[in-house]
């Protein structure tokens, strides 16, 4: 009987880590594709602002402040140098619901809980590859 063995090629690899790095993408695919677009400001965020998104931890943070036509609404963003004061920003919202928002870029697609179960994946891609191609 033959024995069936399989390895893992690099491109494999490759294209799972591809793959992993597009699954924020894919978690917020409604909100990027059907919501709503609004430009915001950054401002300093105020931790009394909201408690509802999670942070890992930095204490230098902004928002966007954002508006949906009748009332004011924020989007935490992180310190990078990019970002400024003052600085106009894209966001994507709900109609329905404009707390749920995303802010037009790497930092926040890839914010809170995306950015932890994306890292878990790739944790367990990386071991899974490194335990078969023993």
């Amino acid at each position: 009987m033959a024995k069936f063995t399989f390895k893992f090629r690099n491109w494999h690899f490759v294209l799972g880590l591809v793959l992993l790095f597009f699954t924020p993408i894919s978690a917020e695919w409604r909100l990027l594709l059907f919501g709503s677009n609004a430009v915001g400001v950054i401002v300093p965020y105020d931790e009394e602002m909201d408690n509802d998104h999670f942070t890992i931890g930095y204490t230098d943070r902004y928002a966007v402040l954002f508006t949906d036509g009748t009332h004011l609404y924020h989007s935490p963003i992180y310190t990078s140098d990019k970002f400024f004061m003052g600085q106009k920003m894209r966001v994507k919202y709900y109609e329905y619901n404009p707390k749920i928002n995303l802010t037009v870029d790497v930092f926040g697609i890839y914010r809170g809980w995306n950015l932890v179960f994306t890292l878990i994946l790739i944790f367990i891609w990386f071991s899974t590859f490194w335990s078969i191609n023993k």
